[in-house]
């Protein structure tokens, strides 16, 4: 559901992050991590299925390529403790379900 990636990326914007959605279903993960790495975006939101159905986003550190789960409800926060660290835009990929 598009909805979803679209809510993270305004909660996001509301927050002063820079967010980017991509809801291309012919560019998989590794074209996405790829896309990142090219622009200089630092982190990667995958907010798919799987993460949805727990109630979580997985954040990927596009540069050492490192992810971890973290809680959709502490997105704006923890999100935006990782920005100061790694840089101040974000992009999102929202899984084929």
């Amino acid at each position: 559901d598009p909805r979803h990636a679209l809510a993270l990326a305004t909660e996001l914007r509301a927050g002063g992050i820079r967010a980017e959605v991509t809801l291309d279903p012919k560019r998989n993960l590794m074209q996405q991590f790829t896309y990142a790495e090219r622009k200089g975006i630092p982190i990667v939101l995958i907010a798919g299925s799987d993460e949805r159905a727990a109630g979580k986003v997985t954040i990927r550190f596009v540069q050492v390529r490192q992810e971890r789960k973290i809680d959709r409800d502490e997105i704006a926060s923890r999100v935006g403790n990782e920005i100061r660290e790694w840089g101040n835009f974000v992009t999102m990929n929202l899984q084929k379900p």
